[in-house]
């Protein structure tokens, strides 16, 4: 891959242009982290450790006894910042509020369960199994196209 990097004093804003024969998952992951305004890791705490995960390990975020939780494939972890902090640095991805207490990755939902009346039930790839308020069902609905 070459880099070629030109300095315009006229622009206002920077600009990255990506010249490819083909595109492929690296040329999309690196355009998405490119055009990305948040960044890509979360800062997460277990015991006496700091983690830096990556956004594509995370399941979900939620909130339990007026804390933030972040559960990776395995592992839970504490994390400081709000959920509606959280809401804001993860729009326009992956990433969908499902109830006042829950952000879930969609990237990681295996299937979706309609059956209960009114809700929806979610598992997760790892087996959790989350569900969708009511109040939520219809932002759930349209950013699935249903």
């Amino acid at each position: 891959m070459d880099v070629e990097i030109k300095i315009d004093p006229g622009l206002q804003k920077t600009r990255v242009i990506i010249c490819t024969n083909a595109l492929t998952a690296e040329i999309t992951d690196l355009a998405e982290r490119l055009s990305a305004d948040h960044p890509s890791m979360i800062t997460a705490i277990s015991g006496d450790r700091i983690y830096l995960l990556d956004k594509k390990e995370i399941f979900r975020f939620y909130t339990e006894d007026q804390k933030t939780f972040v559960r990776c494939a395995q592992q839970t972890y504490r994390v400081k910042l709000r959920l509606y902090v959280l809401e804001e640095m993860l729009s326009g991805g992956s990433f969908v509020r499902i109830s006042n207490s829950e952000i879930v990755n969609f990237s990681h939902v295996k299937n979706l369960d309609t059956s209960i009346s009114g809700t929806i039930s979610l598992r997760m790839t790892n087996g959790d199994k989350t569900y969708v308020s009511r109040r939520y069902v219809s932002k759930i609905k349209k950013y699935l196209g249903l």
